[in-house]
């Protein structure tokens, strides 16, 4: 099989997929659009009715033939060239963006997208993720999102005195001097709420009532299969509130396999049709009252981290995920049982690391970047 895989250098995801498809003995290619326009040309053709692309990324290869199976993982700004005026920058950049997100209808997939293309927009927007999930039937906490100073206090209020705060998109911060800071969950009182009143005018979040925690569950959905992870979070104050600090902590984390409820997984199902989706990596709050919340899903997420801190053999599943090229996969099970440590401990990924990623140029940080 030929697959495709649309990502940034150093995505370490991606490049473990790719390592388990290529031990398989299945063709890859690996599309750096960051390359685009700075050292690497992009064409899109259309002749005769027909649409195809030309790309060669930076190891000679060319992406002329068709695709069986097409993965989406990560997108980050275009670099430009450095030959170009102050005044062109903004003028190139949007050009880049729009022959980069205008690509899709270009590539030959014969079969699945891993996620299709259309649903990268939907999936971004918070709010309708939110309404969607309800509608599935999963448990949302009661939500606010506003940027009106008094509707914010009085939800805070109903919710107790204190609320969950998060934007409506993530990003992180940078000062050029090597130091970054992510846009994580906090809790807020009416207290900070007051001293804050600027800055919530200035910009709508998200306002949740705040689960008070027993653990949480990072869920990912393969087509019809789901594999539930409980994280505990509440073990270490640095990741009672947002579990994604013990990334830049200490915590040491705890994970285990977790058997979630079949009526959460038939939501979850259902929800991802309704997103179009047929990969999705969830986050659920279980909260002291027994009743498992949704936070969000991330069509793209982090999931590979639980095959290395817990019994999952996520790799293994997601390369057979691939491989089946069907929509509504099922896990059955297989016998090549490829685990993420092994990649970490592989010459292919020294190989990568050290001589093939770094010649890519960068990935466009500047003082601001939203992430996925």
């Amino acid at each position: 099989m030929k697959f495709l895989i649309d990502t940034i250098p150093f995505d370490e995801h991606a490049s473990a997929v790719e390592w388990a498809l290529k031990r398989r003995g299945h063709s890859t290619r690996m599309l750096h659009l960051t390359d685009h326009p700075a050292i690497l040309p992009l064409s899109l053709h259309l002749q005769n009715g027909r649409t195809s692309f030309g790309f060669t990324n930076l190891a000679g290869e060319t992406f002329s033939e068709a695709f069986d199976v097409a993965l989406t993982r990560r997108r980050r700004p275009n670099n430009l060239s450095s030959s170009l005026a102050p005044a062109d920058v903004e003028f190139a950049k949007r050009q880049s963006q729009i022959i980069s997100e205008g690509l899709y209808p270009y590539v030959d997939v014969k079969g699945m997208w891993v996620n299709p293309p259309a649903s990268r927009r939907n999936t971004s927007l918070k709010p309708l993720q939110l309404a969607l999930a309800a509608r599935s039937g999963l448990q949302v906490p009661d939500t606010l999102i506003s940027n009106s100073f008094e509707d914010v206090v009085s939800f805070c209020r109903q919710q107790g005195g204190k609320v969950a705060f998060k934007p409506l998109e993530p990003g992180t911060w940078t000062n050029g001097a090597g130091s970054s800071w992510f846009s994580y969950t906090v809790v807020l009182d009416q207290a900070e709420l007051e001293r804050q009143r600027a800055s919530i005018e200035a910009s709508a979040g998200i306002y949740q009532h705040y689960v008070e925690k027993a653990f949480e569950l990072r869920v990912v959905v393969m087509g019809r299969s789901c594999f539930s992870a409980r994280l505990d979070s509440q073990d270490h104050a640095d990741t009672m509130v947002d579990w994604r600090h013990a990334h830049h902590s200490n915590a040491d984390l705890r994970a285990s396999h977790h058997a979630l409820d079949q009526a959460i997984q038939d939501a979850c199902f259902e929800f991802m049709d309704a997103m179009d989706l047929v990969f999705g990596v969830f986050d659920f709050a279980v909260g002291k009252d027994g009743k498992t919340y949704f936070l969000e899903v991330n069509p793209m997420g982090q999931f590979l981290f639980l095959d290395t801190i817990s019994s999952l053999p996520l790799l293994q599943i997601f390369a057979d995920f691939l491989e089946s090229n069907d929509p509504r996969f099922a896990w059955q099970g297989s016998d090549d049982p490829v685990r993420f440590a092994d990649f970490w401990r592989s010459a292919e990924k020294t190989h990568l690391y050290e001589h093939v990623y770094p010649r890519h140029t960068p990935v466009p940080l500047g003082s601001f970047l939203y992430v996925e």
